[in-house]
């Protein structure tokens, strides 16, 4: 059986999302390093869209590389982890793009695929990989 070496790499990808958002967010003249916190930085509603879009990068990750970590480390089928892995990314960047472009209603719906994706593979993890119950 093989690993889902695609998703390990979408790992990287999505461990890197939230810098590049939090660029967006605050690349800009007026940001001042001596002070990141402040939320002065986020002068318009695009950048304060990034913003957001960065902090639940943050939050949606951890659910995404547990399960990733945990289908490899119990040989889940390879192909349906990296089939779900590619899936929650498109689904992430789409959330990303939503939240930029001032589209709600998509991005919530960008946010329940990525999040399902998860799930999938924690449940494809727990149940299909080595030393699961028959």
């Amino acid at each position: 059986m093989t690993e889902p070496f695609a998703a390990y790499w979408i790992l990287l990808v999505g461990a890197l999302m939230p810098y590049v958002l939090v660029f967006i967010a605050k690349a800009n003249r007026d940001y001042d390093n001596a002070d990141p916190r402040n939320p002065a930085a986020l002068t318009t509603p695009f950048r304060r869209s990034a913003y957001g879009a960065h902090l639940n990068s943050l939050e949606a990750f951890p659910l995404f590389a547990a399960a990733v970590l945990l289908a490899g480390l119990r040989r889940a089928p390879a192909e349906a982890v990296d089939l779900a892995a590619w899936l929650w990314l498109a689904f992430r960047l789409a959330y990303a793009a939503c939240y930029l472009t001032g589209r709600p209603s998509l991005r919530s719906l960008s946010w329940l695929g990525a999040t399902a994706c998860s799930l999938a593979i924690l449940v494809m993890a727990l149940t299909h990989g080595a030393g699961a119950p028959s």
